[in-house]
């Protein structure tokens, strides 16, 4: 279950950092250095390496940094209408809906649900519903769909709708992703 305390932010998952593939052209470039200043006669050959290390560091951020394309589908959430009073724990499910109208799977392959209560991020899914622990009082409740390395798309993939928490009571299941 989420809670309001949660930090700002994507959280990111344990052991996510960079892999083998972002390290290897910083490898490559130290061990370039180290032969240009340390070695004299390979000289040369340490320009060459280290010429390669930071060109592959800097190809490895530029792909790094770019934000991948949409999955194609747009987002919903189907929980009491927008401005609804509820009670706590409140049921969240996002719906996809492909162009064409067909049901989208949410959040999809080598994807999570990342969810915000007024603006923080309070809970990462790999399911389409969660319940969450809300608040007495008005909130905002924003869903955006995330690459599993914790990128967002080109195009943001998002949802949200305004709450009105007014007690606690069980988990209701107010809505469905039915058009």
């Amino acid at each position: 279950m989420g809670h309001l305390d949660a930090p700002a932010g994507h959280v990111v998952a344990p052991g996510s950092g960079p892999g083998l593939i972002a390290w290897l052209p910083g490898v490559v470039a130290l061990a370039g250095v180290v032969l240009l200043g340390f070695v004299p006669r390979f000289r040369r050959l340490g320009v060459g390496v280290a010429a390669a290390g930071f060109a592959g560091l800097v190809v490895v951020n530029v792909v790094a940094s770019s934000a991948p394309s949409s999955p194609g589908y747009a987002i919903s959430l189907a929980v009491p209408r927008d401005g609804a009073s509820v009670t706590t724990p409140v049921l969240v499910t996002a719906c996809g809906r492909n162009p064409d109208g067909t049901a989208a799977a949410v959040p999809g392959p080598d994807r999570v649900l990342s969810l915000f209560i007024d603006g923080r991020q309070t809970f990462e899914t790999r399911t389409a519903t969660v319940a969450l622990q809300v608040g007495p009082g008005r909130h905002r409740l924003r869903v955006e769909v995330l690459t599993t390395d914790h990128r967002e798309f080109l195009t943001p993939l998002q949802a949200s709708v305004s709450i009105d928490v007014v007690g606690t009571g069980p988990v209701v299941d107010r809505a469905s992703c039915g058009r």
